[in-house]
C-alpha cells in the first residue's frame, strides 16, 4: 500500500474482487476488448501484456475480439487460439504515429502535430466499435484506459446496452488531472457498469467522487513459469567480461527515470563500475538523449543499449542479470507508474530489485521490508541502494527467492480467473 495513502479509507474506498472457482462451463461469453495499443505481430512489445490478459480470458472459456488501431505498416497478426483482431485505421497508413512507439501522451509531446490525428482517432474507433457491436455482438465491451477507449466504450455501450469494464493502467490516471480530463475521466466511469485498477495508488490518482462508484483492483498479471525459465547462455557475447550486471527492461520514456538509473551508475564508486554493466533494455522517444546523457558522464563504456527484446527472449536477460532496477519518477504530467509489470516479470526471475517508491510500485513489496525503495529522481540514494547489494551477495539471493515467491500471486491464470468472474457477474447483473 502506498504510505501516502490512508489504509482504513482505500480499503473502504476500493472494491476488491474475491476470486473464487469458475462455475460450469456455459456458453461462450464474447468479450470485445477495445485498446490504442496491441501487439502488431509476433514479438511486438508493444501492451503484450493486453494479449497475454486475452490469451488467458480465452482459455478460461471466452471468446474475445481485440479492436486496435491499424500500424503504419502491414504486418502479419499475433494468431493466438480464441482470440481475433480488428483494427481501425485512423489516418493515411504510413503516417499513423499517435499511437504505439512510446505511447501516446510521449508521442504527442515529442511531435506535437500529432494532436490533428486525435480527433479522427476517436472517431475512427468509434465508428469501428460500433460496427463490431452490430456485426460480432459482443455481451462485455472491456475499454483499457480510460481516455479516449473508456469514454467511447461508455458512450456506445449504454446505448447499445451491453455491459462496459473500464480498466485504469495509471498513464490515464496519473496524468492529465486537469479540471476537464478529470470530469471526462470521471463521467466516463461514471456511465461504465464497472471500473478496475492495476493498484490502489491508480485508483488514487483517480480521486473520490461520492458520485463515482468503488472500483474493482485486479492488478495485471505475467507468466510466471515463461520469466522462471530464462538462459543466461544464450547471452554470451553479452556476457563475455560484464561482471555485476544491472538490468532495466521498460520503455526510454520520461517516467521510466532511466536518466536517474544512469547518473546512479556515475556515482558507484569506481572499482564496482569498472566490475559492472549496466543493460538498459528498450525503445523510446528519449533514447538518443540518453546516450548522450551516459557520453557526458564518460560511462558509455559500461553502459549498455539494447533495443527492443522479443517477449520470448526477455527471460534470458533477467537471468544472465544480477540485479533489475525500475527508477520511475513522476514526469512532467505527472504521470508515473501504476503497477510496474516489468518488476513482477523480475520477480518471477527470482532477481533482487530496487524500485523507486512511485506510484503502485510499494504496493507490490507491502509485506517485504527488506525490498530497497529509494525515493524517486535520487541517484544517490539508488547508488547507495546498489552499492550495498553488490557488496551483499547473501542478502541477493534472499530476495530473489522472496520475490519469486511472491510472484505467484500475479501469474496469469489467476489474474484472468478473476476477470472471468467479474465478467460473469455483470453479465448476469446487465449493462
Amino acid at each position: 500500500m502506498n504510505p501516502a495513502m490512508n489504509k482504513a479509507s482505500a480499503q473502504r474506498a476500493i472494491t476488491r474482487d474475491q476470486a473464487h472457482t469458475p462455475p460450469a462451463p456455459q456458453d461462450q461469453l464474447r468479450v470485445l476488448m477495445l485498446t490504442s495499443s496491441y501487439p502488431r505481430f509476433d514479438g511486438d512489445p508493444s501492451s503484450v501484456f493486453l494479449r497475454e490478459l486475452a490469451r488467458h480470458i480465452s482459455a478460461c472459456g471466452a471468446r474475445v475480439r481485440v479492436l486496435a488501431p491499424e500500424a503504419t505498416h502491414k504486418h502479419q497478426e499475433p494468431q493466438d487460439s480464441g482470440v481475433e483482431t480488428a483494427r481501425f485505421r485512423y489516418w493515411r497508413q504510413s503516417r499513423q504515429r499517435l499511437a504505439y512507439g512510446s505511447g501516446i501522451m510521449p508521442n504527442l509531446r515529442a511531435q506535437p502535430w500529432l494532436y490533428a490525428q486525435v480527433p479522427p482517432f476517436i472517431a475512427t474507433m468509434s465508428a469501428a466499435l460500433r460496427s463490431q457491436l452490430r456485426q460480432w455482438r459482443p455481451q462485455i465491451i472491456h475499454a483499457h484506459w480510460v481516455l479516449p477507449q473508456g469514454m467511447v466504450a461508455s458512450w456506445l455501450g449504454a446505448r447499445s446496452r451491453v455491459p462496459v469494464v473500464i480498466s485504469c493502467h495509471g498513464a490515464d490516471a496519473f496524468a492529465m488531472r486537469s479540471g476537464l480530463f478529470t470530469h471526462a475521466k470521471r463521467h466516463a466511469l461514471r456511465q461504465a457498469t464497472t471500473w478496475t485498477v492495476n493498484s490502489a495508488a491508480t485508483a488514487d490518482a483517480i480521486g473520490s467522487s461520492h458520485a463515482l462508484p468503488a472500483p474493482v483492483v485486479i492488478p495485471m498479471g505475467v507468466d510466471v513459469r515463461h520469466f522462471a525459465a530464462g538462459n543466461p547462455g544464450s547471452l554470451k557475447n553479452l556476457r563475455a567480461d560484464a561482471g555485476f550486471i544491472i538490468l532495466f527492461v521498460g520503455r526510454l520514456v520520461a517516467k521510466k527515470g532511466v536518466a536517474s538509473l544512469i547518473e546512479a551508475f556515475a556515482y558507484l564508486p569506481a572499482v564496482i563500475r569498472e566490475n559492472s554493466r549496466l543493460w538498459i533494455v528498450g525503445e523510446g522517444c528519449d533514447r538518443k538523449s540518453l546516450e548522450l546523457h551516459a557520453a557526458d558522464l564518460r560511462i558509455s563504456a559500461r553502459v549498455d543499449f539494447i533495443g527492443s527484446v522479443e517477449q520470448k527472449l526477455l527471460p534470458d536477460y533477467l537471468a544472465a542479470a544480477d540485479v533489475f532496477v525500475m527508477p520511475s519518477i513522476h514526469d512532467t504530467s505527472g504521470d508515473t507508474e501504476g503497477q510496474g509489470v516489468a518488476i513482477i516479470e523480475a520477480m518471477a526471475a527470482g532477481l533482487p530489485l530496487v524500485a523507486s517508491r512511485v506510484g503502485g510500485i510499494p504496493e507490490l513489496f507491502a509485506d517485504m521490508d527488506e525490498t530497497p525503495l529509494p525515493p524517486p529522481a535520487d541517484p544517490k540514494a539508488l547508488a547507495h541502494q546498489l552499492n550495498a547489494l553488490y557488496s551483499d551477495p547473501e542478502k541477493r539471493k534472499k530476495l530473489g527467492v522472496a520475490n519469486a515467491l511472491r510472484a505467484h500471486d500475479y501469474d496469469w491464470p489467476k489474474i484472468a480467473d478473476r476477470f472471468m468472474n467479474l465478467y460473469r457477474t455483470i453479465s448476469e447483473r446487465g449493462p
